[in-house]
């Protein structure tokens, strides 16, 4: 799925590597390596672009922090 970063660029991530979604207040994408990203899109975007992509879920629990 594809991201924005603050700075405006575009990423490709996979939803498979997130671990938790935070928003306080801007949208905070956790990956289970540790590492962390503040993105522009908001919670719901997020959310809409994980369920799109299934394929790429593999199961694990994301935690979503509102």
């Amino acid at each position: 799925m594809q991201i924005t970063t603050l700075k405006g660029e575009k990423r490709d991530i996979k939803p498979s590597l997130l671990k938790e979604i935070k928003k306080v207040p801007e949208t905070i994408l956790v990956f289970f390596d540790g590492n962390s990203i503040i993105i522009r899109e908001s919670i719901e975007e997020v959310l809409d672009k994980v369920v799109q992509c299934p394929r790429m879920f593999d199961g694990r629990t994301i935690g979503v922090n509102l």
